[in-house]
């Protein structure tokens, strides 16, 4: 667990190119809003909203902020996301530490999704949990996968 100030700051340290630009759905906390300076941020109040922007804007990241409430329907939506912003999205969810199912269902979401574990924060009676998803991480090759077990170059000269 992190305390805010260095969870807002190992999350900026995750983007990546956080003094660039950042596509930010959800409400931007004003303590994270200070940590990522002079970034030039593209806000939007939903998921839909963001879809039905701008087709040209590429970012390097987009970051989605969501509660608890709105689980159910993050799937397809996050689905689309990813196919549309590959480098990297993130995913914060704030919900009451009492409410186990709510992480549970999020966390299950996430990992069927191939998004990872970033960052986990405890502050003011909500916690947090962020996701990370880059396609470029999505699947780390095997490591027999390589010339070394299959063309056996040790043997090239043998007859």
């Amino acid at each position: 667990m992190h305390s805010p100030e260095v969870y807002h700051q190992e999350l900026v340290a995750l983007l990546d190119s956080p003094a660039a630009e950042l596509c930010v759905i959800g409400q931007l906390s004003p303590a994270l809003q200070q940590h990522l300076g002079n970034a030039k941020v593209h806000s939007h109040d939903n998921i839909q909203q963001f879809l039905e922007a701008d087709a040209s804007m590429q970012p390097p990241s987009v970051l989605v902020l969501i509660q608890a409430d709105v689980i159910d329907t993050l799937p397809s939506q996050l689905g689309t996301i990813c196919q549309r912003f590959p480098n990297q999205v993130l995913i914060e969810l704030q919900y009451d530490p009492n409410d186990k199912t709510a992480a549970l269902n999020f966390r299950q979401a996430c990992f069927a999704m191939g998004f990872r574990r970033a960052l986990n924060m405890v502050s003011d009676g909500s916690e947090y949990q962020l996701y990370e998803y880059r396609l470029k991480n999505y699947k780390q090759a095997p490591d027999w996968l390589n010339s070394r077990f299959w063309a056996n170059p040790e043997r090239f000269n043998i007859r």
